[in-house]
């Protein structure tokens, strides 16, 4: 017999459930307006990736989700969701496969530069992983819209959540294949310690597989720098055009690098006279700062590394012209102070420090 308790719950469980039936194609045309942002992003980027895909939650795997229970510590189950509406965040999802796990790290990059990204309810299912558990894996976000994402036709999607999933072609198969069979049936793996030591077993191999590819993938292209010292030769001469500054950086950095907003940056260089590629390399050469690219954590965009040029060459024209219209975050603040006073230069042109960036 159910208690005043369990009878309020379940009505608003099917209240729940009967208001998403109505609202489904809402969640699915969300779904697919999250998914043309982010390859829409990927591809003027020029980032790779296996394939993508946009969905609305099944009812019936809702359904098993408002009703999924947990066990406390006492023995007690309980029901996992009891606030459906703030809890249950994945009616609208998305998936990015890349071939990479790097690709992975660029992919994360561009969702968190798109979206507002719910930091609780987002990271990395490895993380989360113990050394019993089985390995389903991915980055995972839970994201709603920025208001400047917002156009005529989508105010309605307007604070509605959606988790997005990135991960490998590996990662990916291991899903499809065993997450059904698996993770959301683990409970019954508990009497089986045999077939669990094989299943983990597989599962590290997995792992260990997609860290091999990668760096195998990186050796592969260190063989070919002689290849790419002759390219840089030829391209030295080109104009400065989004296609020759991203495979100038890419032959003369050896890393795949984006715009974000090339015309912004290309008015920036030709105020300061840069038209070639070559005055581009002499810009880059002067300072040789390869190094602090290479260990800047976060990854840089083309429009960092020739704003960074650019300060570095002349902090002071740089800030008297651009220093009212950009904000130095913590990242760029710490790069750029190994070669200018950033403080000082910021305070002397009222440029904005984003909050972390403040001491």
């Amino acid at each position: 017999m159910q208690t005043n308790a369990e009878e309020y719950l379940s009505t608003r469980r099917e209240r729940f459930l009967c208001d998403y039936r109505k609202e489904r194609a809402k969640y699915k045309n969300y779904s697919v307006f999250i998914l043309r942002l982010v390859t829409d992003a990927l591809k003027s980027r020029q980032i790779d990736f296996a394939f993508a895909s946009a969905r609305e939650k099944e009812p019936e795997s809702l359904e098993r989700k408002c009703n999924k229970q947990v066990e406390l510590s006492d023995g007690q189950l309980v029901y996992k969701y009891t606030n459906f509406r703030n809890e249950i965040m994945d009616l609208a999802g998305v998936r990015i496969v890349t071939y990479l796990l790097d690709d992975v790290k660029l992919v994360s990059k561009i969702i968190r530069e798109l979206f507002d990204v719910i930091e609780e309810h987002s990271g990395n299912k490895l993380d989360l992983l113990g050394a019993d558990k089985i390995g389903y894996l991915s980055v995972h976000y839970i994201i709603q819209l920025k208001d400047t994402s917002l156009v005529a036709g989508t105010e309605v999607f307007k604070g509605l959540k959606c988790e997005i999933q990135v991960r490998t072609v590996l990662e990916d198969a291991w899903a499809q294949i065993f997450h059904d069979r698996q993770y959301k049936k683990e409970c019954l793996l508990v009497d089986s310690k045999n077939l669990l030591r094989r299943t983990n077993l597989l599962s590290g191999n997995l792992e260990l597989l997609d860290y091999q590819i990668n760096d195998l993938v990186k050796k592969y292209d260190q063989l070919d720098i002689q290849g790419r010292s002759e390219d840089l030769r030829k391209i030295l001469e080109k104009p400065i055009t989004r296609e020759n500054v991203l495979s100038y950086f890419y032959l003369r950095l050896g890393e795949k690098v984006f715009f974000y907003d090339y015309k912004r940056s290309r008015g920036m260089l030709e105020k300061f006279g840069i038209k070639t590629i070559r005055e581009l390399d002499i810009l880059l050469g002067r300072y040789c700062f390869e190094k602090n690219i290479e260990a800047y954590s976060k990854g840089l965009t083309a429009d960092q590394i020739i704003s960074f040029l650019l300060i570095i060459d002349d902090c002071e024209a740089f800030f008297k012209r651009f220093g009212d219209s950009i904000i130095i975050s913590k990242g760029s603040y710490d790069f750029l102070n190994e070669f200018i006073d950033v403080k000082m230069m910021c305070n002397k042109y009222n440029v904005k420090l984003s909050k972390e960036g403040k001491d």
